[in-house]
């Protein structure tokens, strides 16, 4: 039998007391059905058939009432009713989600039923499991029925039951297998009343546990709020791109999200004011507005249409709408840039090296072991008004353009090839171009790659790159240090005396990128700041930074007006999705402009997030943060997942639905940030050079360890760790050094530094920093003992591998070689390898297949719930 926690739930001002209405249900008999006796019910709704529905097409076919079930009338995979939320059929004809109650066997009575036009209804209710759950979903009625889990149809009757000669009718059956993931789930039936046939119109719904997955808690309910799913987590909108127009009043945002069940993407641009984030006007269409450029005077933005291989620049005047193009059908079209005075383009072309007619690929330096053909990209000029274009750069390396001086008569661009004589095994040379004369001036020339922009008054110019830049006057470490090349800093070169000031040298934050605003005078500076993304403000006069408050933990995708003192930003917390803002930069006065999704993420329920931080043996804060569960209940014990990504970028604060996703799945989910990341100071960064895991390692198990201490509602013997890219090297490095994770999942893992130091394009450029002045040859110590491959023994914890098979980072091999070596040493391992992806996992249907083997993973040795693991991918052998 099933036990039941009696709650009284009201809905619409109705109370209910009945199992559908929101109580948990433990069930502990398979045997015992669960009748459906409430649900949501809109309709009914006339749906005539088709014109010449009997006669035969070219097909030699006719239309009939089972052709009728299979359109579809609306998208279901769009709806998340509410009781008393409208439904709007047409224009003329609306309804709402009323409340409907069925009898104790789950019999429910609908209305209509008569007339000769097929009528549809449809019915929703939500189901909700504390785990994965197998369950029969068993509906029966004299009419045609369909039924929808989370948008996917997943079974049909398509029969009709027609009354005998007795005027009675046996119902017809339909038996669905639903497949539940831990949390709640939408189950919509379409009901649709075949008008030949005379009998009762009625549904009865029963919900049946399979035995395996016994004993499990299911609830069921009317309304839409709960956690995130992961199918919600995906198909909600994002911002990919905010920006100002130079006069401040109007904000261009472009949104994205997946499209038909992920098999495409949808950008749409919006354009609000910035005052009050009033709407002014969208594109949405068959041109795909990803990055618009604003024109300088602000009456226009202009975007690239690539097709076919060549690409033209638009123009959309934003008060009418009007396109035209400025530039047209250029093929290996790269990236372009507006004089200030809007009067010309700078832009850039590809030039390739042609292939090998036989398929020989001659590997002439490492950037090009893909089998790419060589390419170099130089810079033109389009004159906008008369159309003209002349050539500015050619030679060889290609030229790179950096900005254009507010006069609009010179630019800087950059040039960058391999140098193989010393670390990084690359130069830039930075040169002044000008536009007039033609005549080019080198600024100067390192290792160590840069970008730059010129000031205001284009006379100094704003330099981010490395510490070691300019011989190393970036850098605050001990001479004996090898100082962390990605901790960027921010250097203003004086263009007369060619005098370097290195203003962020004692500033601990690192400079992801700054922008010298023209309306100030001041610099803005997006900033990683420990484990959080902030934009801090440089006062090149006094000399002195200040945080300028964002009201959010990550701030990103920064722009500032020109000609006015305002900016609009995206920006988000551990808790809080993205969302788009505008600040007065004077007063610091900052208002929404858009909310994406904002209805939907109301009604999601998200994980509270406390920080936890401890002290490594060095004295260095370790920075973390909790992810408690959803009805978090203190008395309870807990399995735990950590996650870490333990390079030199910081696991920054922004908003995942991942880790939401782990919470809603009954997982305290601890992220910590381990020393070797940037923006903790120079000297903290510093320690990620030829480490490679070894100290980060030990703070990851004494921070483990240290939590499980203070907290105990965590289970010690049920944690499991996870990590991609660098992190799955940890994930596979950490099982070699303790047993006190219970499973472990690594994603695009490194096996074998030595494998990925010389296979991986990134390899050697990433160790060129990463272990600096360390090879195979003479760090034995790094590339063998610190290789997880080569400890593949001491690996106990079952572990999964997950890698896409066109990753040409991280080949692979670094997955396919533990892989073996566990095999073979007879230890619990598993590999999902990911047709055609590369590092990350980009086809939607992929990323969900990756994001729920990981829980079914962690289900399986944390929770001992291997059902939904093997369901996917068969019990082990």
């Amino acid at each position: 039998m099933f036990k039941c926690r009696f709650l009284w739930v009201c809905v619409v001002g109705l109370s209910f007391f009945a199992v559908s209405s929101g109580q948990a249900v433990t069930i502990d008999d398979a045997d015992e059905p669960v009748a459906i006796d409430m649900w949501l019910m809109s309709g009914p709704f006339d749906v005539p058939m088709p014109v010449d529905a009997e006669e035969e097409n070219i097909f030699d076919k006719t239309y009939g009432i089972d052709d009728q079930l299979k359109f579809d009338f609306v998208n279901v995979d769009e709806l998340r009713p509410g009781a008393g939320d409208g439904f709007a059929w047409s224009t003329a004809e609306r309804s709402s989600w009323k409340v409907s109650g069925a009898d104790g066997s789950g019999k429910l009575e609908l209305g209509g039923g008569e007339g000769d036009v097929p009528q549809v209804y449809y019915l929703a209710a939500y189901v909700s499991v504390d785990r994965w759950t197998q369950a029969d979903l068993t509906l029966k009625s004299c009419h045609l029925l369909e039924v929808f889990v989370d948008g996917e149809s997943v079974k049909t009757k398509t029969s009709s039951q027609k009354p005998g000669d007795d005027g009675e009718a046996s119902a017809g059956e339909l038996k669905a297998e639903l497949k539940l993931d831990t949390g709640k789930h939408l189950v919509v039936v379409k009901c649709l009343r075949d008008p030949e046939n005379a009998a009762g119109w009625f549904v009865e719904s029963v919900l049946k546990v399979d035995e395996k997955t016994v004993p499990a808690e299911m609830s069921f309910d009317l309304a839409p709020a709960g956690p995130i799913s992961l199918s919600e987590a995906m198909d909600a909108a994002n911002v990919s791109h905010v920006s100002v127009s130079p006069d401040g009043s109007v904000a261009a945002v472009v949104q994205w999200q997946y499209l038909d069940g992920g098999d495409s993407h949808e950008y749409w641009l919006e354009l609000r004011r910035v005052s009050d984030g009033e709407l002014l006007r969208t594109y949405r269409g068959p041109i795909s507005i990803k990055s618009p450029e604003w024109t300088p005077d602000g009456r226009a933005i202009s975007f690239v249409d690539r097709d076919g291989g060549k690409s033209t620049i638009w123009v959309m005047d934003i008060e009418s709408g009007m396109m035209e193009p400025v530039l047209r059908g250029v093929k290996d079209f790269g990236g372009y840039s507006w004089s200030p005075d809007g009067s010309f383009i700078i832009y850039s072309v590809t030039e390739k090296e042609s292939a090998d007619s036989l398929g020989v690929h001659h590997v002439r330096d490492l950037d090009r072991r893909d089998g790419r053909t060589r390419s170099e990209s130089y810079l033109y000029l389009l004159n906008v008004e008369a159309g003209t274009k002349r050539r500015l750069t050619f030679g060889d390396p290609g030229t790179r353009l950096q900005d254009i001086s507010p006069d609009c008569e010179r630019i800087i661009y950059s040039r960058s090839w391999r140098d193989y004589s010393e670390r990084p095994f690359s130069k830039s040379e930075f040169v002044e171009l000008d536009l007039e004369t033609m005549e080019a001036r080198e600024l100067w020339e390192n290792n160590w790659y840069a970008g730059a922009e010129y000031s205001p008054d284009g006379k100094r110019l704003l330099v981010v790159g490395g510490p070691d830049m300019f011989g190393g006057a970036g850098r605050n470490t001990p001479s004996e240090t090898i100082s962390n090349a990605y901790d960027s800093q921010a250097f203003i070169y004086d263009l007369e005396t060619t005098s370097i000031d290195p203003i962020t040298k004692d500033f601990r934050p690192e400079i992801k990128n700054g922008a010298w605003n023209d309306f100030d005078g001041k610099i803005y500076f997006e900033t990683a700041d420990k484990a959080f993304v902030r934009i801090y403000r440089y006062d090149p006069d006094s000399r002195e930074f200040e945080m300028v408050e964002t009201d959010r933990e990550v701030a990103s995708d920064w722009d500032m007006a020109d000609k006015a003192g305002v900016a609009v930003y995206e920006a988000a917390s551990t808790n809080v999705p993205g969302e788009v803002f505008a600040m007065e930069l004077a007063s610091g006065q900052k208002w929404t402009l858009v909310e994406p999704d904002a209805e939907f993420w109301e009604r999601i329920e998200l994980a509270e997030v406390k920080d936890w931080s401890f002290e490594n043996e060095d004295g260095d804060e370790i920075m973390g943060r909790v992810y408690y569960p959803l009805d978090f209940d203190p008395a309870r014990k807990y399995p735990c997942i950590v996650y870490y990504y333990s390079g030199t970028s910081p696991t920054s604060r922004n908003f995942s639905t991942s880790f939401h996703r782990y919470a809603a799945n009954g997982y305290v989910t601890y992220v910590l940030q381990p020393s070797g990341a940037v923006g903790f100071g120079q000297e903290f960064s510093a320690k990620h050079v030829n480490d490679w895991g070894k100290k980060v390692a030990g703070e990851i198990i004494t921070g483990v360890k240290k939590l499980v201490e203070e907290h105990d509602f965590i289970d010690a013997e049920r944690i499991g760790c996870t990590g991609g890219s660098y992190g799955g090297f940890m994930t596979m490095y950490l099982q070699t050094q303790t047993d006190i994770f219970s499973a472990a999942v690594s994603h695009a893992g490194i096996s074998s530094i030595a494998g990925y130091w010389g296979e991986g394009y990134s390899g050697f450029g990433y160790c060129a920093i990463s272990a600096a002045e360390s090879y195979p040859w003479n760090r034995w110590d790094i590339y063998v003992n610190q290789s997880p491959l080569f400890n593949a023994d001491k690996i106990h914890t079952p572990l999964l591998l997950t890698h896409g098979t066109a990753d040409t980072n991280v080949p692979t091999g670094q997955s396919t070689q533990m892989y073996t070596a566990l095999k073979l040493l007879g230890r619990p391992v598993e590999m999902l390898e990911f047709k055609g992806e590369g590092h990350g996992i980009g086809n939607y249907k992929r990323r969900v297949a990756a994001a729920k083997a990981k829980l079914a993973w962690f289900d399986k040795y944390l929770k001992d719930q291997p059902q939904w693991w093997d369901d996917m991918y068969g019990e082990d052998e």
